[in-house]
């Protein structure tokens, strides 16, 4: 082209380029008008070629963001205190509010009956303990002696017997006494001479002491009395409530002199020195987290940002229709995680809303 000619672009074919998909369609669309549309060598500006790199650049290094976040409310551990036994509140120690630590006494029950039974199973304990102390240490010395008198009074009575015999059998078979005198002396000896085994027999047992069997025996009925009161002592023992873990007292459900049956809660500790939020999050970002990943959490109300770590996953996913999934059905699922937070200035209370923002899934 000559100087002075002028340039019909209306006559040139520009190729237009494909339409772009993405951030950088735009910038493609503005340079091609610009050199189609402009007049003259100088129409196609700096600005334009500025605009076209940088989007171009912003497209090229565009990554997908690794944030996960999802919201939830915060929650303490609960913990129902109750008896196991029924009786009477006789007293509540605490109150609502009230910080408690473990083991503090929370509340005293009663039970009319239990001081009876407890006192009544302790003489049967003592008992069955004497029992056992007579039978180890054997028969004492006078008794021993008594059995030896009635083993002679015994062989006494049976020598007279034989010779009162002696002395009537000769007489009944010569006709002199009736036959019935002799079978009297000869019953006499029999009965005589039970007497004298008997008696030989208790002294021999005295003399040798209770069998093994019989202080066995004696020492199981000790075991169960004591059994039996040991259990007693422990159900006395079980009216008392006392702090299974430190926490602030949530509740109290009943009032001093109302009764109680077993297994009622007297009153409710949140433990809120281990704050806890459970959260759900869809299952393309489910996918990149793992337990013990860090997470971000910050209330609504504002304030510092609060850090945690997943304790615990779900394992199932929820949401899901019985029926076969859509495309878009499936991107609806989701999975709950629950994130343990670490919090020491106390603000964080039970029930307030939280967002949870999880980076990567390295701890």
């Amino acid at each position: 082209m000559t100087p002075g000619e002028t340039r019909d672009v209306r006559r040139e074919r520009i190729p237009r380029p494909e339409r772009s998909e993405g951030p950088s369609g735009s910038a493609f669309h503005y340079y091609w008008r610009s050199l189609a549309c402009g007049s003259g060598r100088g129409s196609f500006h700096a600005s334009s070629l500025v605009s076209l790199l940088s989007s171009l650049l912003l497209a090229a290094c565009a990554r997908p963001s690794t944030t996960i976040s999802a919201t939830g409310t915060i929650e303490f551990t609960e913990t129902d205190v109750a008896a196991e036994l029924s009786g009477r509140l006789g007293s509540l120690r605490v109150h609502e509010g009230d910080r408690v630590k473990i083991g503090d006494t929370l509340a005293v029950l009663t039970a009319s009956a239990m001081p009876a039974d407890i006192a009544r199973q302790e003489a049967m304990v003592a008992d069955a303990r004497a029992q056992l102390r007579n039978i180890e240490a054997g028969s004492r010395t006078e008794e021993i002696a008594r059995a030896e008198a009635d083993v002679r009074r015994a062989a006494g009575a049976l020598k007279l017997a034989q010779d009162n015999r002696t002395r009537i059998e000769p007489l009944a078979a010569k006709g002199t006494l009736p036959a019935q005198r002799g079978d009297e002396a000869r019953a006499a000896v029999l009965d005589a001479t039970e007497r004298l085994t008997s008696a030989q027999q208790t002294l021999h047992q005295m003399q040798a002491g209770a069998r093994p069997d019989e202080i066995g025996a004696a020492q199981a009925r000790v075991r169960q009395a004591e059994a039996a009161l040991t259990s007693l002592r422990v159900h006395a023992g079980e009216l008392t409530l006392v702090a299974p873990s430190a926490g602030r007292v949530r509740g109290t459900w009943f009032e001093p002199g109302e009764l109680l049956a077993a297994g009622r809660s007297v009153l409710t500790l949140a433990d809120d020195t281990k704050p806890w939020v459970r959260v759900y999050v869809g299952q393309q970002g489910f996918s990149q987290l793992a337990a013990g990943a860090r997470a971000i959490a910050r209330l609504d109300i504002g304030g510092d940002a609060i850090p945690g770590h997943v304790v615990a996953m779900s394992d199932k996913a929820e949401y899901t229709p019985r029926v076969a999934l859509t495309e878009k059905e499936r991107a609806d699922l989701t999975f709950w995680v629950k994130v343990a937070l670490d919090d020491s200035t106390g603000r964080v209370k039970a029930g307030l809303p939280v967002t949870v923002s999880f980076g990567d899934r390295t701890p």
